[in-house]
């Protein structure tokens, strides 16, 4: 009974999660999925995205924040997802480091970790529905 009680509470967070990423508006800062567990948050890690331009070309800013009381590393797989609910990913590993409750920013020309070229994953600004933090690890530094 517990297991279906998890099971269903996950499943209306996801739906929660991927109604309100129907919606998102350009250039305003937007919570995105970062655990398995459909939430924004993981191990004292926060997460928002926010859907621009950069140079012309479409991105998507990350911030992260850490609320722990300690330095963390943070670590993940970008996987933007398209209206068809297919995450789109590259092996390619992002890791960075924050410092005790500290927030970083994703800025065009900066922190190549926090800033996700669209076109680098096949997807347009017009398919893309949310984004997810795949495989989000942090560790105490």
């Amino acid at each position: 009974m517990r297991l279906k009680n998890l099971f269903f509470s996950i499943l209306f967070i996801f739906s929660v999660t991927l109604s309100n990423a129907q919606s998102h508006e350009h250039e305003k800062w937007f919570p995105v999925l970062i655990s398995i567990h459909g939430t924004v948050a993981h191990q004292g890690v926060k997460a928002n995205a926010m859907i621009t331009k950069c140079n012309n070309e479409d991105v998507m800013l990350l911030e992260l924040i850490n609320t722990n009381n300690y330095k963390v590393k943070a670590e993940w797989l970008h996987a933007p997802i398209t209206k068809d609910n297919k995450q789109h990913y590259k092996d390619e590993l992002q890791t960075i480091e924050l410092n005790a409750n500290e927030t970083k920013t994703g800025k065009c020309g900066e922190a190549k970790q926090l800033i996700i070229k669209l076109s680098d994953y096949g997807v347009t600004i017009t398919e893309l529905q949310d984004y997810y933090g795949s495989n989000f690890n942090v560790t105490k530094q």
